[in-house]
């Protein structure tokens, strides 16, 4: 890519960040944070909101993300917070937001091995925000950004550090999915999308948001590996909680290990193989090389099946199943971008799309 990884990365991030937010100032939404917390029944005396600002990394491109510090008191006792606010974008990504269900889940995971922001507030309604959010803690941490190759906390620790934190975000991972997702509730989480197993309802679910953005050629062009993932559902004899978009752009490290896993937006129950999958396109999607001292995807697939305990399975499938889901996410991303970022963004689909075609075509999908 002629203007570079970095540029592609910070532009995707910039562009997408600024759609999700719309045309509402930071002033009006210091007001609306201001009414919601003012309106806990704990708070007392005056609320002080101060410093709204989007994040700068490679996290919350697809929902509204802010950032902010508050003070308030409560029985007398002066608080102060730095928080993280998460709110139904104005101008949508997907086809659907469900909020509710990205503050259950975090709820249910605060006493679990997944290191996640505790809860604050929420407006699932928008009488406060005017949409649907919550807000959260904000942890000390950092986040890669998208391209985390060629800059920020991965590009900048050394390889030994690098190693230690892959394998930490995969060691996290694993014990994501060893969550009784049952007993914490999370049982909803299988109605995301329509249909008779675990991942063609999921198959589904992006297939619906292909329709709902009147992609014709796309649903033309994907149609065939749709109903190939469909026919083709390896047996999931123990489904798991999936985080759905396994990206080291949704953890922040600290000291070389993943403090939170954040962005539950895309999450659902499926099978260990679906974020590995998702794991191996994230590495290579934007890179030929990993950078020094990462594990190899095959190191990577070892620490994940000794830590998890789990073997995995038709990582082919799996492999097809992430580019599928990669190829539709980056196709209702294009009419976000302005026309002259359109040359180096559809250069990055093309070849995403280009490796599902031809997994596609070796597996008699095509």
């Amino acid at each position: 890519m002629s203007n570079g990884v970095e540029n592609l990365g910070r532009r995707m991030v910039e562009l997408s960040r600024n759609a999700r937010l719309g045309n509402i100032t930071l002033p009006e939404w210091s007001a609306r944070l201001g009414a919601l917390i003012q309106a806990q029944p704990d708070v007392v005396g005056e609320v002080s909101v101060s410093s709204v600002r989007p994040v700068t990394s490679g996290a919350g491109t697809s929902s509204g993300t802010l950032l902010f510090e508050v003070q308030y008191g409560t029985d007398g006792s002066p608080v102060t917070r730095n928080c993280v606010l998460r709110f139904e974008p104005i101008r949508p990504l997907f086809h659907v937001y469900d909020m509710r269900a990205q503050v259950r889940i975090q709820q249910a995971l605060a006493d679990s091995a997944i290191p996640v922001p505790a809860q604050y507030w929420d407006d699932l309604e928008g009488c406060y925000l005017k949409v649907s959010g919550y807000v959260m803690e904000r942890i000390d941490g950092k986040t890669p950004p998208q391209a985390w190759m060629k800059e920020g906390v991965l590009a900048e620790a050394s390889p030994a550090e690098r190693r230690q934190m892959i394998l930490s975000f995969i060691r996290k991972l694993a014990a994501l999915h060893k969550v009784d997702w049952r007993a914490k509730s999370l049982g909803f989480l299988q109605n995301r999308g329509q249909g008779d197993k675990v991942i063609d309802r999921e198959v589904n679910w992006y297939w619906d948001a292909l329709k709902w953005l009147g992609a014709h050629e796309p649903l033309n062009r994907f149609a065939p590996i749709r109903d190939w993932l469909i026919a083709n559902e390896p047996p999931v004899p123990s489904p798991c909680l999936c985080h759905g978009d396994a990206n080291l752009t949704n953890n922040l490290f600290r000291d070389g290990e993943v403090v939170a896993v954040i962005d539950w937006e895309m999450a659902f129950i499926g099978a260990p193989e679906c974020d590995i999958g998702m794991v191996d396109l994230t590495l290579t999607s934007m890179t030929a090389e990993l950078p020094e001292g990462f594990p190899s995807l095959e190191e990577i697939h070892r620490e994940y099946e000794e830590q998890s305990g789990h073997t995995l399975r038709h990582m082919d499938y799996y492999t097809l199943f992430a580019l599928f889901r990669g190829s539709t996410i980056l196709t209702i991303a294009r009419p976000h971008f302005p026309q002259e970022f359109l040359p180096i963004f559809d250069a990055h689909t093309n070849a995403v799309v280009s490796r599902m075609e031809k997994l596609a075509s070796k597996l008699g999908a095509l």
